[in-house]
């Protein structure tokens, strides 16, 4: 399961404007970002949360817009020892695919967060494994 966390997750301050952002995440490849507030982790925000933000108010307007304004929150975390687990149930319960992932039951400071995982890529690997054994 470890293989599947992305280690090197991108976080961006939830002030800063959606042109920032989308330069950042383009940089790095990313297909979500962390939004933050000084060393806490208040919200998340996916290529889809900035496509939709696009969409709805055109390019320009868009651009202007903090990163607050389309960020999820609250965000939900899932916890290494406890990842498949959790992500299932959360995945249900929430509809949401993308999950920081922390040490263990401890706050959402960016120090704690270990990287992202998605319910996708999850799914992806258990499909594979099992087309493998087939």
């Amino acid at each position: 399961m470890r293989e599947l966390i992305n280690s090197d997750p991108l976080f961006i301050d939830h002030r800063e404007n959606l042109q920032v952002a989308i330069t950042k995440i383009v940089s790095s490849y990313n297909d979500c970002f962390l939004a933050t507030n000084e060393n806490n982790v208040v919200g998340i925000v996916t290529c889809h949360d900035l496509l939709r933000s696009i969409s709805s108010l055109g390019l320009e307007r868009a651009l202007q817009q903090d990163v607050s304004k389309v960020m999820s929150a609250p965000v939900e975390f899932a916890s290494y020892p406890h990842l498949s687990r959790e992500i299932s149930r959360m995945s249900c319960d929430f509809s949401i695919k993308h999950f920081p992932v922390i040490r263990g039951k401890v706050e959402p400071f960016i120090k704690n967060i270990i990287g992202i995982v998605s319910s996708t890529n999850i799914g992806v690997n258990a499909l594979a494994k099992k087309a493998l054994d087939f």
